[in-house]
């Protein structure tokens, strides 16, 4: 204790003696505190944890309908079925995409973020429901006959007061009556970062959402996103491989279709290539080194 008295004095007596020197030093020290911090908090929420609210993120992958280095192509729903139906590397493949959406609030349509999924996609994300329950399997069979909804916690708190009986409650989506049967975890946003979802419905409700039409036959439209949560044991390579192979079929059915997007890219979730962190990844450590060396820097230069 006695040392630390003594260097406090000294450190006041270098301060009082060059206020301006000391000024530059304190303002040098708070940026650079700043800016490391506020760049970890980024990797942090872009690199470490990409999508909140998920179980168990690092088996939780990507894939996108593109060779390794090419830019990133999203899936039919053919393709997603030819993967999906038999394969050994997943616990489960899901899809998403996002559809445009218009609730009617006081008498008047308001846009909102809207995705249709398949039944497993929260269970692949592993996902659970602050309220109510998910999407069941019998949801994904029947094109048209699962008129029901999944809210995230912020609607559901500003559109709905955070009611506790929201579970059963009719909503208009984009002019067709739903069922609202959950609410998702405050943590949970999306599965794409920089981008919060509102409302998720079944992907076999696509067509009466979408002015496009019935995409679910369509072997043409390339517009669903993919997610995988890997078997305990299965590499990225082991993965990519095979669902590779078991697009095969479907690439050579429809050659002109895809061309040049026959091959499948598994991605950890962190560089999920449809989301903000696919351009975050590459320029927060960069940033997080130049902050650091310039604080080393600024310390270097001090007197002794």
């Amino acid at each position: 204790m006695s040392n630390l008295l003594q260097d406090c004095k000294y450190g006041f007596r270098i301060i009082k003696k060059s206020p301006g020197f000391a000024a530059l030093a304190i303002l040098t020290l708070a940026l650079g505190i700043g800016a490391n911090t506020t760049i970890f908090s980024w990797i942090n929420s872009t690199l470490l944890n990409p999508v909140p609210g998920l179980s168990r993120p690092s088996e939780v992958v990507s894939l996108t309908l593109s060779k390794p280095g090419d830019n990133p192509f999203p899936f039919t729903y053919p393709d997603l079925e030819a993967m999906r139906d038999g394969q050994q590397s997943f616990t489960g493949i899901a899809a998403c995409g996002f559809v445009q959406m218009s609730l009617k609030a006081e008498n008047k349509p308001q846009r909102v973020f809207g995705m249709v999924a398949s039944a497993n996609y929260f269970d692949v994300l592993g996902v659970r429901p602050f309220l109510g329950r998910t999407f069941l399997p019998e949801e994904d069979t029947k094109p048209g006959g699962a008129p029901v909804a999944v809210i995230g916690y912020r609607f559901w708190q500003s559109h709905f007061a955070a009611k506790p009986n929201i579970v059963g409650q009719p909503i208009e989506i984009n002019e067709h009556p739903y069922t609202i049967v959950g609410v998702t975890p405050q943590e949970f946003q999306g599965s794409q970062t920089g981008v919060r979802t509102d409302i998720w419905v079944p992907i076999m409700m696509q067509a009466q959402l979408d002015p496009l039409g019935d995409l679910l036959h369509d072997h043409h439209q390339f517009w669903l996103l993919g997610f995988g949560r890997l078997k305990p044991g299965v590499t990225l390579q082991q993965a990519q491989q095979e669902m590779t192979l078991r697009l095969k079929p479907e690439a050579k059915a429809y050659p002109e279709e895809h061309k040049g997007h026959d091959f499948v890219t598994v991605y950890p979730l962190w560089r999920n290539p449809f989301g903000l962190n696919q351009y975050m990844s590459t320029l927060l450590p960069a940033l997080m080194c130049i902050a650091g060396r310039c604080c080393c820097w600024h310390v270097s230069t001090w007197p002794t």
